[in-house]
C-alpha cells in the first residue's frame, strides 16, 4: 500500500485491509518505472491518481523498464512523451489488449507526446480532455481509447467525447493512429471533437477487429470534428457504424470491416485520397472524390487474396481532376456524377442502376486506358435513350441506348477488326452486350474526328453502324440512320438492333484514287504519257484527252483501271499522231460514273526557229519575267500565259515594233507556265517554271 503524499488517504483496517487510491506527484523529470521520478519513490500502479506537475517532463519508454506504466487516472500539468513500451489508464488488466473500457479521465493542461513505435500503445480507457494552454504532438504510435464497457455506470458519460480536442492551444498530428475502439454508449455524441487538422500520415482508426460491445454507431460531428487525414474501419459488426456527414479526410479511408453512413441525403463526405475495401467493407451515403491527384477504388488483400468487388449504397461525386480508377469490380446503387476528371475502369466492370449524370468529353468513363486495359460500363433496366459516357483514353464516345427494360453492358476501346481493303472504319469499336431483356434496341453512338482516317472523312456520309458477327462485319438492318454532327462530333443511329456483338462505323467506298505522278516525253516523234497511282477504289480506269490550245480537249483513248487496289500501279500511253505542240490531261473514271481530272502536261517538239526567249527561267526571287523576241514584232501579236490546269492568267496583244514584254508573277504559285504566241498565221509555244 502507497503511503500517502501531499493527499489525504484513509486505510481501514478491518477483518481485511482496504485501502483506496492515492494521488501520486511528480517530482522531477525521467521515466515513469523509475522510482525517482515520483514524489516519495513510489511508482504508480493501477489504482493511483496521477498529476504530472508543471514544469517536470515525464517519459514512457524501454529504458525504464519493460513492465507497463499504469494508473487510475492522469493529468498532465507539465509534459508526458510516449515513446515505447506501454502504458494503461484504468484498466483493471494492464496487459489486456485491446482495452477494457472504463470512464477513466486524461486531462492534459500541458503538453502530451506520441512518438511509440508499433508494438507499443497507450490505452486511455475512459476520455481524454485538452484544456485551453495545452499542447499534443503526433508522429507516430498508437494511442487507443476506449470510454464504452457496454455498462452506463462504468462508461463514459452521455455528452462527453471520448477524444476532446476543442481547447488545445498547438495541434500537430502528422503520423501515428489514434484507435477509437467502442461507440458511444449514447449515440448522439460525437466520438472526437475539436476543429483541429491531422496532416501527413496521421490517422483515426474506429474498432479494432472485434465484435463491439454495444451496437451504437460511432458518431463524428461535423460541427465539431477535425479534418482527417486517414481513416480506417476496423470493427467486425453488421450493424454498427462511422456515421458522418459534410466531413472532410484529406487522405485515405480504409473500410476492411464495417461501414462508412452517411445518413444525410444532400450533404457529404468528402476523400481527397484512396478508398481500399476489405471484404466486409461498405459505404452507404453520399460521398465525394476529390483529390488533386489520381484517386483509387482498391480493394485489400485478405489471406493472401485481393478481394473481387464492392458496393457503395449511395451517390458517387467523381469530382478528381485527375482521375478517379477503379481496381475492383463495383456496383453503386445511387447516382454516379461525372463533375470533373476520368472514371477509369481499368479492366474491371462498373455496374449502376442509371446513367451517369453531368457526363462531358472532359469528364467520362474510360474504358480503355493507357494501360490498353478494357473495363465494362453496365446498367441495369435500360430505358429510353439512357447515355452509355464511355470512351478511350483520347477520345469521347457515348452510346445511347433506348430499349424496354434490359440490362446493357458497354466498353469502347480502339479497333481490333480490321475490315476488307474496299471498305474504310473509325478507329473505335464499341463492345455491347445486353445481359437481361428480349426487346430490340435502338443504338445510337459518337465518335470524334479524330477517330476517323482521310480515307474514311472523305465518305463520311456514307457511312453505317455496322456489327461483327464473329466471321465479317454485316450493316446493322433493318435501318441506320443518318449521320449527325456538332462541331468534330458525329452520331450515328441505327434502330432495331436484334443481335449484339462488337460495333463499329464502317464506309464503302473508302480509297479514292491516289495518283502519285503524270509525266510526258518526246521520244521518236511520239508523245509518251506515264503515270502512278498508290491506291484506287471503284476505279474504271483512265480517259486520256488531249488538246491543241490547252482549253479544249477530246478524247484520244482510254486505259483501265485495277478497280479496288491498296498496292501501286503504273500505266502509260502513246500518242502517234504528236506533231508539235499539244496539252494532255487524265479524265479518272469510277464504275458510278462519277470522274475527276488530273493535272495538265504540255509538250512540245524542238523548234530551232522559235523567236520566243524567256528570262530568268527557272524564276526563284525576280517579282516578274521577261519575253523577248529574237526579232522586233512586224505585225501586232497576241501572248498568252496558261497554268497547267489550262487557265489564262495573263492575256495581251503587243503592237507592231514591240520587242519584249514584263510579266508580273509575284502572286503566282510555284510551279509550270505555258507562254503561246500566235500571230494569225503561225502559234509558238514555249515555258517556264517558277521555283
Amino acid at each position: 500500500m502507497h503511503k500517502l503524499l501531499l493527499s489525504s488517504v484513509i486505510c481501514f483496517f478491518l477483518v481485511h485491509q482496504t485501502c483506496f487510491a492515492v494521488t501520486i506527484f511528480s517530482s522531477q523529470s525521467g521515466e515513469w518505472n523509475n522510482n525517482a521520478t515520483w514524489q516519495g519513490g513510489l511508482i504508480p500502479s493501477t489504482d493511483d491518481v496521477v498529476i504530472i506537475t508543471y514544469g517536470t517532463s515525464v517519459m514512457v519508454s524501454a529504458t525504464g523498464g519493460n513492465y507497463t506504466a499504469v494508473c487510475k487516472s492522469l493529468t498532465i500539468n507539465g509534459s508526458l512523451t510516449y515513446s515505447s513500451n506501454r502504458m494503461v489508464v484504468g484498466s483493471p488488466d494492464p496487459y489486456g489488449a485491446p482495452s477494457a473500457g472504463g470512464n477513466s479521465e486524461v486531462t492534459v493542461n500541458g503538453t502530451l507526446t506520441m512518438a511509440g513505435g508499433y508494438l507499443n500503445s497507450f490505452y486511455i480507457n475512459g476520455y481524454l480532455k485538452f484544456n485551453t494552454g495545452s499542447t499534443f504532438h503526433m508522429t507516430s504510435g498508437f494511442m487507443n481509447v476506449n470510454g464504452n464497457t457496454g455498462n452506463p455506470l462504468s462508461s463514459v458519460a452521455a455528452g462527453i467525447p471520448f477524444i476532446d480536442f476543442t481547447n488545445a492551444t498547438t495541434f500537430s498530428a502528422s503520423g501515428g493512429t489514434i484507435y477509437i475502439t467502442n461507440p458511444h454508449i449514447d449515440a448522439t455524441t460525437t466520438c472526437i471533437k475539436g476543429q483541429k487538422n491531422f496532416t501527413d500520415y496521421a490517422s483515426v482508426s474506429f474498432g479494432a477487429y472485434v465484435t463491439p460491445v454495444t451496437n451504437n454507431n460511432y458518431f463524428v460531428d461535423a460541427a465539431t470534428s477535425p479534418s482527417f487525414q486517414t481513416i480506417e474501419i476496423n470493427y467486425l459488426s453488421s450493424t454498427v457504424k462511422l456515421q458522418m456527414s459534410d466531413i472532410d479526410i484529406k487522405g485515405a479511408i480504409n473500410i476492411n470491416n464495417g461501414t462508412l453512413y452517411n445518413p444525410h441525403l444532400t450533404k457529404t463526405v468528402r476523400i481527397g485520397k484512396d478508398i481500399n475495401f476489405g471484404s466486409n467493407g461498405k459505404i452507404e451515403g453520399r460521398i465525394e472524390l476529390n483529390g488533386p491527384t489520381q484517386q483509387n477504388i482498391n480493394p485489400n488483400i485478405e489471406n493472401g487474396v485481393p478481394i473481387t468487388s464492392a458496393v457503395i449504397n449511395g451517390d458517387v461525386i467523381s469530382n478528381n481532376t485527375a482521375r478517379v480508377k477503379i481496381k475492383l469490380d463495383l456496383e453503386i446503387l445511387g447516382n454516379l456524377y461525372l463533375t470533373n476528371g476520368r472514371f477509369d475502369l481499368n479492366h474491371n466492370t462498373l455496374t449502376l442502376q442509371r446513367s451517369p449524370l453531368t457526363p462531358s468529353n472532359a469528364a467520362y468513363i474510360v474504358t480503355h486506358d493507357l494501360y490498353q486495359e478494357v473495363g465494362i460500363l453496365k446498367i441495369k433496366n435500360v430505358g429510353i435513350n439512357t447515355i452509355f459516357p464511355v470512351g478511350t483514353e483520347l477520345s469521347y464516345a457515348p452510346v445511347f441506348i433506348t430499349a424496354v427494360g434490359g440490362d446493357f453492358s458497354v466498353s469502347a476501346h480502339p479497333s481490333i477488326i480490321s475490315v476488307p481493303s474496299q471498305y474504310a472504319k473509325i478507329e473505335l469499336e464499341w463492345d455491347i452486350s445486353r445481359t437481361s431483356g428480349a426487346f430490340n434496341a435502338d443504338i445510337l453512338v459518337q465518335w470524334n474526328s479524330r477517330d476517323e482516317s482521310k480515307n474514311f472523312s472523305i465518305n463520311r456520309s456514307q457511312c453505317k453502324l455496322y456489327h461483327y458477327n464473329g466471321s465479317i462485319w454485316e450493316p446493322i438492318s433493318p435501318s441506320s440512320g443518318p449521320t449527325a454532327s456538332w462541331g468534330t462530333y458525329f452520331t450515328k443511329l441505327a434502330q432495331e438492333v436484334q443481335s449484339f456483338s462488337t460495333f463499329s462505323i464502317l464506309t464503302t467506298t473508302i480509297i479514292p484514287v491516289t495518283l502519285t505522278s503524270f509525266k510526258g516525253k518526246v521520244e521518236n516523234n511520239d508523245a509518251v504519257l506515264t503515270w502512278g497511282t498508290a491506291t484506287e477504289s471503284n476505279n474504271s480506269g483512265f480517259e486520256v484527252e488531249k488538246s491543241m490550245d490547252g482549253n479544249h480537249f477530246t478524247s484520244m483513248g482510254f486505259v483501265k483501271g485495277a478497280g479496288n487496289s491498296s498496292a501501286q500501279n503504273a500505266y502509260s500511253f502513246i500518242d502517234k499522231n504528236f506533231t508539235k505542240t499539244a496539252y494532255y490531261r487524265l479524265n479518272q473514271l469510277d464504275f458510278d460514273g462519277k470522274s475527276t481530272f488530273s493535272t495538265i502536261v504540255s509538250l512540245q517538239k524542238e523548234d530551232k526557229n522559235t523567236t520566243l526567249k524567256i528570262y530568268p527561267n527557272p524564276i526563284s526571287t525576280h517579282s516578274e519575267v521577261t519575253i523577248d523576241f529574237s526579232e522586233t514584232v512586224e505585225t501586232s501579236l497576241n501572248i498568252d500565259v496558261i497554268d497547267v490546269q489550262g487557265h489564262i492568267l495573263y492575256k495581251n496583244q503587243l503592237e507592231k515594233g514591240t520587242e519584249s514584254v514584263k510579266i508580273p508573277i509575284s502572286n503566282w504559285a510555284r510551279g509550270m507556265y505555258f507562254v503561246r504566241s500566235t500571230n494569225g498565221i503561225k502559234s509558238e509555244m514555249s515555258k517556264f517554271v517558277k521555283n
